[in-house]
């Protein structure tokens, strides 16, 4: 028996993860999984009260989690239920938490956006952001680019709940890859996207890479950008929030 449950928590905060049991029984619910973006650090044990036919008696085991780490992806926390000499590990009940951490206790849902290019102009050394709140302002910078797969194209109706950023990178003789640090989070009514660039060499050959996302409008009025550390904030323009 497995059993699945979401969680989001904040960077540096400390989370519990309550379990009910049976001491009766013998079973106790023991930790089997620990992703490195936790640290466990306590454990707590609490009788319940029961009604007086019941035999035996019921507790409650408590977790005390703290979170050190972003994640990009959730990261499961599993607990089975078990006698601790017990050989037979055949049918065990397990408890399941699919956690993700970011800076804020609050993350948007994003998408990447592939299929365009940019078309824009600005010299060949020069990084660019952009934040965009309307398909007219995207599609002055950007075209529609043939690639493998399904094609999906940006529409009027993405930019009623979504903004759509950008980064635009010099260009360079390499390629470039994009990996977020954290999923996009509100902090002090800003957006922050944290992401980590990776470059591969092409000697003799220049490419302009960028990366483009689209982000839940939010309660925010700036975007943060932090590239590799390295931190770079746009504002957003006032009706962007409407």
């Amino acid at each position: 028996m497995n059993s699945l449950q979401k969680k989001h928590v904040q960077k540096g905060s400390i989370f519990k993860i309550e379990l009910k049991g049976n001491q009766s029984t013998g079973y106790r619910w023991c930790l089997k999984t620990l992703p490195k973006s936790f640290i466990l650090v306590g454990e707590d044990q609490q009788a319940d009260l029961h009604l007086p036919h019941m035999v035996g008696y019921g507790d409650t085991q408590v977790f005390f989690l703290k979170a050190v780490e972003n994640t990009q992806v959730e990261e499961v926390l599993e607990f089975v239920n078990m006698r601790i000499r017990s050989e037979d590990l055949k049918d065990m009940k397990v408890m399941s938490y699919s956690i993700t951490v970011s800076e804020c206790d609050t993350d948007l849902p994003y998408q990447v956006v592939n299929n365009y290019f940019y078309s824009g102009h600005i010299p060949k050394n020069e990084q660019k952001y952009y934040v965009f709140s309307s398909l007219e302002e995207f599609q002055q910078v950007f075209s529609p680019a043939a690639t493998m797969g399904r094609q999906v194209w940006l529409t009027k109706q993405d930019f009623k709940k979504n903004m759509v950023l950008a980064v635009v990178e010099p260009q360079k003789d390499a390629t470039t890859e994009y990996r977020l640090e954290a999923k996009p989070f509100i902090k002090n009514d800003m957006l922050v996207i944290d992401y980590h660039t990776e470059d591969t060499k092409t000697p003799g050959t220049e490419y302009r890479f960028s990366e483009i996302l689209m982000v839940s409008r939010g309660n925010y009025d700036r975007v943060e950008f932090i590239a590799n550390g390295n931190k770079l904030t746009v504002p957003v323009k006032e009706e962007t929030n409407a």
